[in-house]
């Protein structure tokens, strides 16, 4: 568990600094039409962590029961509509508090626990605490840190 959270926050450390260090006006602009701006990636970065963290806590409480959602929940889009033009250091601040959040959630889970305590996705059926971790935070704190550098690359 410890080299999965150090490996999610080295991801979120390399997003928030690079980040932080943009010209102001590459943030909103999109790298191609359609695709996302460097607010809109921040934003929605900042609401997965808070989210997963939460399904993390309620699987804690009620193991083995329906968690998560798919990608076309409309509760994901309103965010980053929402939040695409916010100053990017409170997107940022979201992002370190969602961090924050999904640590705290996952440590609540012992060893044997990250391993053998599961939840019913609706797509990927049953999970284990460490393969929603890894899925839902670890993998998309890359993933997104990732598109960061490649729309950073293609509105410079």
């Amino acid at each position: 568990m410890d080299d999965a959270v150090d490996q999610f926050r080295a991801a979120v450390d390399s997003f928030v600094d690079k980040a932080e260090r943009l010209d102001p006006d590459v943030l909103e602009e999109e790298p191609a039409p359609g695709e996302w701006s460097v607010k809109e990636i921040a934003a929605h970065t900042a609401e997965i962590f808070t989210y997963w963290a939460r399904q993390l806590e309620h699987l804690s409480q009620r193991p083995g029961t329906a968690f998560g959602r798919t990608v076309d929940d409309p509760a994901r889009a309103l965010f980053v509509e929402t939040h695409k033009h916010t100053v990017i250091d409170d997107l940022i601040r979201r992002v370190r508090v969602g961090e924050a959040e999904a640590v705290t959630a996952v440590r609540f889970f012992d060893t044997d626990q990250w391993q053998g305590t599961t939840g019913i996705h609706p797509v990927r059926g049953e999970m284990t605490i460490e393969a929603i971790f890894r899925a839902f935070l670890l993998e998309h704190a890359e993933d997104h840190l990732k598109q960061l550098d490649e729309t950073v690359k293609a509105v410079s």
